[in-house]
């Protein structure tokens, strides 16, 4: 890995050229940077950049996650866990430290589009097939709950303000806010025909969503930032 250093930008080259298609995430984990960064032959590389000396940087984990291309890499809150969605269907949790797999999943769909882990990597959420989003506990493997509202690929997955809610985006042009305990819809907001790809700030509580036409922000900090009345 070659790195260069710049007043403004520190950046690294993988040499990972052979792979064209390439999908990361990132974390930082005691203040330094931990990202991961997945392949086209379903390889998964961490590497530490706040270990970097020397224009170098550790290589913490080197795993072939999956038989497939890896679709959407996403690390838990503290960096030690990472999930893998693969393109055979399966989606898996590792602990970074060893490279282990600690859980696996396979698509009742046969597609896994995307994953997002909570922060305590309890709960793993995954998009499947033509839009459903399934949630399981990642230490029994159960069901946590199944969500459907989406009727095209999903984009994005990630918890909102606490761990029973989550946001996502898909294809179809919807933006959505779910309820995990009550396996239900908070809020639906249709953005356009066709995203293309959708972020979430858990600062802000914004999604941004990308298609054609442009970039539309998606606010929906009432939701996710909401305590549900028990009762209601």
């Amino acid at each position: 890995m070659a790195i260069q250093q710049t007043e403004q930008l520190l950046t690294h080259s993988l040499p990972d050229g052979s792979h064209p298609q390439l999908r990361g995430s990132a974390r930082r984990c005691g203040g330094r940077p931990l990202p991961a960064a997945s392949s086209a032959d379903g390889t998964v590389r961490v590497r530490d950049l706040g270990s970097a000396d020397g224009g170098s940087a550790d290589l913490v984990m080197q795993v072939r996650a999956h038989t497939g291309r890896i679709r959407s890499p996403a690390f838990d809150g503290t960096g030690e866990r990472l999930a893998t969605a693969g393109g055979e269907g399966i989606a898996r949790v590792w602990a970074v430290a060893d490279s282990a797999c600690t859980a696996e999943f396979v698509s009742s769909g046969g597609w896994v589009r995307y994953v997002c882990l909570d922060a305590t990597a309890q709960r793993l959420a995954i998009g499947e097939g033509p839009g459903e989003l399934h949630v399981y506990d990642v230490a029994s493997c159960q069901t946590a709950a199944v969500l459907e509202g989406h009727n095209g690929r999903v984009l994005m997955l990630a918890v909102g303000d606490g761990p029973d809610v989550l946001v996502s985006a898909a294809a179809d042009g919807t933006v959505g806010a779910w309820s995990i305990s009550r396996s239900r819809q908070l809020v639906q907001v249709r953005v356009d025909a066709s995203l293309n790809c959708a972020a979430f700030d858990p600062d802000t509580a914004i999604v941004l969503a990308g298609s054609a036409n442009g970039t539309t922000a998606v606010g929906v900090p009432d939701v996710v930032g909401r305590r549900e009345d028990p009762n209601g």
